[in-house]
C-alpha cells in the first residue's frame, strides 16, 4: 500500500493521501487524508505511521450513512463527558439543536463542504449577532475536529470557513462619582448586595465566585480571601463547580474591604442568633438565608445589581462592569503588572488579560515612553 504527498507550503505544511479502497455498497473510492506542518522528512514518516495505521485496520473508511446531526450528539456527549460545566453544555446544546442541526443536521457528514457553512454563516448573519453566528463556527469546527480524529471524515471543512468577523465591544466602568452612588445605595438598600459589590469591585471575582465564597474562605485577620469555586444554575437549582480555569487563588484585600467584610459577618451572626442558628465557617459568606445555608443566587445579584443602578440613575452598566472590569481596568490604568491582573482576575494566562483590556495600556505606554526618553536624555551629551 502507497500514499502520497502534496506540498501545501514548501517545507511547512504537507497533505497525506492514502487510498482506502472502494467503498462494497457504493462503489466508491475511498481515501484517508491528513494534513502535516513540518519538514518534508516530518511529513515523510508521518505518511509511513498513516500506511501502518491503515494496514493494520485502525483507520476506518468514512462512513456515508453517518450524518452531521450524528455527530454533533456524539460530540455533545463526549464533551459533556470530559466535565465541561453545564452552562457551557447547554450553550453548546442551544447553538446545535437551533442553527446547526435545523440547517446541516442531515447531510452526510463525507459531503459536507465549506461552501456549506459559509452559506450557513451567511445567511445567520442579520438575524444573529456576529458574536453570536462565531459561536456557531467554533461549535462546528470542534465537532469535525473531534470526527476527524475518531477517522469519520477525512478533512474537516468548517475550518476553512468564515464567519463574520466580530466587533470587540468597548469595556465601560463607573466614574469614581458613579461607583460611590453604587456602593453607597447598595449598602443603604440591601447590606448583604452591598458587601458583595464591594468585594467583587475589589477582587474582580466573577459572580459565581462571589456567591460561592464560604466564611473558612475568608481570613480577615491576614486580609485575604481564597477563591476556589463557583455557583452555576443547572437544572434543578444551584451547584457548585471548580472555578473557570480549575484553579485556586488566594486574592488580598485592602483595609477598607476587611472593615465592610466585618460589619458585614457581624450582621449575619446577629441575624443567625436571632433565628438561633449558628453561624458555621463553611456557612456562604452572601446569603438570604440566616446562618447561610444557601448561597446568594447569581442571576439574582445580576437583578439586584440593575435595580440599584435604575434607583441612582447610572444607566448603561453591567454588573460584570462594576465588579471584574473595574478592577481590571483601575489596576491596569494605575501601572500594576499585567500579571498581577490577571492572577487576582483569575486568568490562566496574562494573554487573555492583555486581549480582553488591551484598549487600556496606551496610556501606560505613553508613560513608559516617557520615563525611557528622560533616561536618554539624562545619557545624551549636553549641548
Amino acid at each position: 500500500m502507497r500514499g502520497n504527498i502534496t506540498v501545501k507550503v514548501p517545507g511547512r505544511v504537507y497533505e497525506l493521501r492514502i487510498s482506502l479502497g472502494r467503498d462494497p455498497a457504493t462503489g466508491r473510492y475511498r481515501q484517508k487524508s491528513l494534513t502535516v506542518r513540518g519538514t518534508r522528512a516530518e511529513a515523510e514518516r508521518a505518511l509511513r505511521r498513516l500506511v501502518e495505521e491503515v494496514e493494520a485496520g485502525r483507520v476506518a473508511a468514512p462512513d456515508p450513512t453517518r450524518t452531521f446531526g450524528t455527530l454533533l450528539d456524539e460530540w455533545l456527549a463526549f464533551t459533556e463527558a470530559l466535565g465541561r460545566s453545564p452552562t457551557t453544555i447547554e450553550r453548546y446544546r442551544g447553538v446545535i439543536e437551533h442553527q446547526l442541526k435545523p440547517a446541516l443536521g442531515d447531510v452526510a457528514l463525507e459531503r459536507l463542504t465549506t461552501k456549506a457553512f459559509d452559506d450557513l454563516y451567511h445567511g445567520l448573519v442579520g438575524r444573529l449577532e456576529a458574536s453570536t453566528v462565531t459561536k456557531v463556527h467554533l461549535v462546528a469546527r470542534a465537532a469535525l475536529a473531534r470526527a476527524v480524529k475518531w477517522g469519520w471524515v477525512n478533512r474537516n471543512p468548517a475550518s476553512d470557513a468564515e464567519p463574520p468577523s466580530v466587533r470587540r465591544s468597548v469595556i465601560t466602568t463607573p466614574s469614581r462619582d458613579q461607583l460611590a452612588k453604587l456602593l453607597a445605595a447598595a449598602e443603604a438598600d440591601d447590606p448583604v448586595f452591598g458587601a458583595y459589590l464591594r468585594l467583587g469591585a475589589a477582587t474582580g471575582a466573577r459572580r459565581g465566585e462571589l456567591c460561592a465564597l464560604r466564611w473558612s474562605d475568608i481570613d480577615l485577620d491576614q486580609g485575604r480571601v481564597v477563591i476556589e469555586r463557583g455557583i452555576i444554575v443547572v437544572a434543578g437549582g444551584l451547584e457548585e463547580r471548580p472555578t473557570k480555569t480549575h484553579n485556586r487563588r488566594v486574592v488580598a484585600l485592602d483595609p477598607g474591604t476587611v472593615r465592610v467584610l466585618r460589619e458585614h459577618r457581624r450582621r449575619e451572626e446577629s441575624a443567625a442568633r436571632a433565628c438561633s442558628v449558628e453561624l458555621d465557617p463553611a456557612a456562604f459568606v452572601f446569603s438570604r438565608r440566616p446562618g447561610g445555608t444557601l448561597p446568594l443566587r447569581p442571576e439574582n445579584a445580576t437583578a439586584t445589581f440593575a435595580a440599584v443602578a435604575r434607583a441612582v440613575g447610572v444607566g448603561g452598566l453591567s454588573l460584570k462592569d462594576a465588579t471584574r472590569h473595574l478592577a481590571a481596568t483601575r489596576l491596569i490604568a494605575a501601572g500594576v503588572d499585567v500579571r498581577t491582573v490577571a492572577g487576582r482576575l483569575g486568568h490562566a494566562h496574562a494573554s487573555t488579560t492583555l486581549d480582553v483590556y488591551a484598549h487600556w495600556l496606551p496610556e501606560r505606554d505613553r508613560e513608559a515612553a516617557m520615563i525611557i526618553g528622560s533616561e536618554l536624555d539624562e545619557a545624551s551629551p549636553s549641548e
